[in-house]
């Protein structure tokens, strides 16, 4: 907290009390208007009026710009809320200097409002000047006195209680008595140069005061005069102070002292800013004199510097100014840099260059930006990592890895952050990137299945499974050709591998046999002794259904071998055509063809040597042909 070395406010009013002139007396004073080169009031009250149209002119010294000049039209000065509020029972006084340059009549001084009741004064003239108060809206209390045209000459105003006194060069020109009851006292405005709606003055006004007072007839003399009859008065020498410390004032030269600000004379007292303080004397016969002393307290000079914030973890320093004595709390040593753990508030006593104590304060901030580097990651072997960094501008990870830039970590690891933030400061943060093994999918071994058959495939090393083509894990289904299938497996932490199976799918295979043997025929371990067609289902290599069609024709040792001697039959057995080879003796003849089961289904009438049979669209099996009237002929045909 820093202290200000003075009261700006208690600087200005002890300069403007400086330019009231030393005879005017300051007991009781509320305004008072040198008029030299504007309207302000130069008492501490700082009343200023609002000059609307008066003139600077020569003062009764031909002072030039000293004085004000009203026209008697239309220029006057105002205040609207005077330093003043004057009532019926109480007393003042006005002092005024004025020169009337016509004889044109007008409100010099007035302070009252139209509202009925209030305790209303004014001090007017034409050829005379006359000085009123009264009850508003009765008839005025007048007081008057001769006035000489073109002369400066001094009014003074004076009432105590209802007496009225009327000065005119320092002489009593006449006296009044107000008599109304019941009167209202309230603030009203102050206008110099016209009435309250209009009544505008024409002349010159200078130095016009107004005391809530009545003035001594020693007092109006000096006013007169413009001297102090007293010359002894003395406020004692200026005071210097350290705050806290205490003075006694003692004035002396005159029987009465009376202070203002108000202190006792000759005991002491702690003021607690700078400040003029002024001593009014007055003695037996009422004349007073003023004098005045500035006590000036002196603020502690001491500055520990301005509050800072710094980043967590750097050092400062602390230096004191204004002492050459500076003792910090929290072991600080002056001028000797630290480093603060937080934010805390530091204090500085010492005596300052005025040889006063006191202490400042200095609030150190200590600030840590609010780095974050997320959320710790699981990952499975060979997936990719982003490391993003967040509370700051300008981000640094260890072990390589770029802020934002993706990466593939090859094992689990701790990532440190250093995030900045765009004051400078640094803060670390950690992630841990946890990296999962790839799970040991197994789809189980190759399989060959039959087609036909249902086939189960069932993954292991994880704990769910997705299967290609459609397979379902663990369920049945029936492949129709041979194909590799793959199965994703998923572990526990959502890490996947694949593993692939092939199955086999094998066909049963089919084959047609045509054999002729002598009286009979084995077929893997199957003896058949008659010729006809037969069937056998056996295990190919593949462990699949092999159908073997037997095509079997057998002849018999000692059958009749005339028939072949006189037709011959060709190829045999026959897939489509058999030819006919016969002899010129059974040119004619018809043959037959019988399947096994005794139905004819051929008939051809040998009529050439060369003939054929189309066996194309008979069914394989073993036919037995005849010839008619020929019982002896018996020949079979293989068809396959």
């Amino acid at each position: 907290m820093k202290r200000k070395l003075l009261a700006l406010f208690v600087l200005l009013s002890s300069l403007t009390y400086a330019q009231v002139p030393s005879y005017v007396p300051q007991s009781g004073l509320r305004c008072y208007y040198p008029f030299s080169g504007n309207p302000n009031d130069a008492s501490a009250a700082a009343s200023h009026l609002v000059n609307s149209g008066a003139v600077l002119t020569t003062d009764r010294f031909a002072n030039p710009n000293s004085a004000y000049s009203f026209n008697g039209t239309n220029q006057s000065m105002s205040k609207t809320n005077p330093n003043f509020t004057f009532s019926s029972a109480g007393s003042f006084t006005v002092s005024v200097w004025i020169q009337k340059t016509t004889t044109a009549g007008g409100v010099a001084l007035i302070n009252g409002t139209s509202t009925a009741g209030n305790f209303i004064w004014l001090l007017q003239g034409g050829t005379t000047m006359t000085y009123g108060t009264n009850k508003q809206q009765q008839s005025w209390v007048y007081v008057s006195s001769p006035i000489t045209i073109g002369s400066w000459e001094h009014f003074v105003c004076v009432y105590n209680n209802g007496a009225m006194t009327f000065y005119r060069n320092n002489v009593v020109e006449g006296t009044g008595t107000f008599t109304y009851t019941g009167v209202t006292s309230a603030n009203m405005p102050f206008y110099v140069g016209k009435g309250i709606s209009g009544g505008y003055f024409a002349g010159n006004i200078d130095d016009l005061g107004i005391w809530d007072r009545a003035l001594s007839t020693c007092e109006i003399n000096d006013l007169f005069n413009a001297t102090s009859t007293i010359t002894t008065v003395n406020a004692g020498p200026d005071v210097s102070l350290c705050a806290g410390n205490s003075t006694t004032l003692t004035g002396s030269g005159a029987t009465t002292l009376q202070w203002n600000p108000i202190v006792t004379n000759g005991v002491s007292f702690t003021p607690t800013s700078t400040q003029t303080y002024t001593l009014t004397g007055t003695d037996a016969n009422g004349c007073s004199a003023w004098d005045q002393v500035e006590v000036t307290v002196n603020q502690p000079l001491i500055n520990g510097g301005p509050n800072q914030t710094i980043c967590l973890g750097s050092s400062i320093t602390l230096t004191a100014a204004g002492t050459n004595s500076a003792t910090w709390d929290n072991g600080v040593l002056n001028g000797v840099p630290f480093i603060p753990t937080s934010s805390q508030t530091y204090t500085v006593t010492g005596i300052d260059l005025n040889g006063c104590p006191g202490t400042d304060q200095v609030l150190i901030n200590t600030y840590q930006p609010n780095i974050n580097a997320g959320s710790n990651v699981a990952v499975c072997a060979g997936e990719s990592v982003t490391l993003t960094g967040s509370g700051g501008v300008t981000y640094v990870w260890d072990n390589g890895v770029s802020n934002g830039v993706s990466f593939v970590p090859n094992a689990s690891q701790t990532y440190i952050l250093v995030g900045t933030d765009g004051f400078g400061c640094s803060k670390t943060d950690s992630v841990d990137v946890v990296v999962n093994a790839t799970p040991n999918i197994q789809a189980g071994v190759d399989i060959a299945v039959c087609d036909g058959d249902n086939v189960t495939l069932s993954g292991s090393g994880g704990v769910s499974y997705v299967w290609n083509n459609g397979v379902t894990d663990g369920s049945t289904f029936t492949p129709t050709v041979s194909n590799t299938y793959i199965v994703t497996g998923t572990d526990n932490n959502n890490c996947t591998n694949v593993d692939s199976v092939f199955v086999a799918v094998n066909q049963p295979t089919v084959s047609n046999l045509n054999i002729s043997a002598i009286d009979q025929y084995v077929l893997n371990g199957t003896t058949y002794s008659t010729s006809g067609t037969y069937t056998q289902v056996i295990t190919n290599a593949n462990g699949c259904d092999s159908t073997i069609t037997l095509n079997l024709f057998l002849d018999f040792t000692g059958l009749e071998e005339v028939s072949k001697t006189l037709v011959r039959f060709y190829p045999n057995p026959v897939n489509d055509f058999v030819y006919i080879s016969a002899d010129v003796s059974v040119i004619g003849k018809t043959i037959q063809v019988f399947a096994l089961d005794g139905k004819l289904v051929k008939t051809i009438v040998l009529s050439q040597e060369q003939s054929e049979i189309n066996f194309s669209e008979l069914s394989s099996g073993v036919y037995t042909c005849r010839m008619d009237d020929m019982s002896e002929f018996n020949f079979r045909l293989v068809k396959y």
